[in-house]
């Protein structure tokens, strides 16, 4: 085995292997990293800011789909997904930047945040009611 590879196989077993919690920071780094890619970009290439922005709001889609409605905030976080969807797209067909400060801070916020949930929360056992994660069902 080469060493792409490995590495194509060490991302894979990451992603089969971590928690949905970490799942979800690896979405909201991987969003953030587009988001700052596009605003990096979108002033050099306007034609392209449907494709630079599409990393991003492919993520925030697929999180705005999957989160755990059943979770007490689930429709808060769904709602707060679309909402830098709906930005981020809106700022592609515009070719701007306004609003897209927004969305990093959102996301950010949404890193931050959820690693303090999991430092805080690493030696607390879950309640056998209690969802197991607001962003992903089941």
């Amino acid at each position: 085995m080469d060493v792409h590879e490995q590495v194509n196989q060490y991302k894979h077993d990451s992603v089969n292997t971590a928690s949905p919690e970490q799942l979800a920071l690896m979405l909201y780094r991987a969003a953030l990293a587009g988001v700052e890619e596009f605003q990096a970009k979108i002033a050099q290439e306007p034609e392209r800011g449907l494709d630079l922005s599409k990393s991003a709001r492919d993520i925030l889609a697929a999180l705005a789909d999957n989160v755990n409605l059943g979770h007490a905030h689930g429709q808060k976080m769904r709602d707060l997904y679309l909402f830098c969807w709906r930005t981020l797209l809106r700022a592609s067909t515009d070719v701007t930047t306004e609003g897209v400060d927004s969305v990093e801070a959102i996301l950010r916020n949404l890193i931050a945040g959820l690693e303090g949930y999991q430092r805080a929360n690493r030696v607390k056992p879950l309640k056998a009611d209690e969802p197991l994660s607001i962003n992903f069902a089941g």
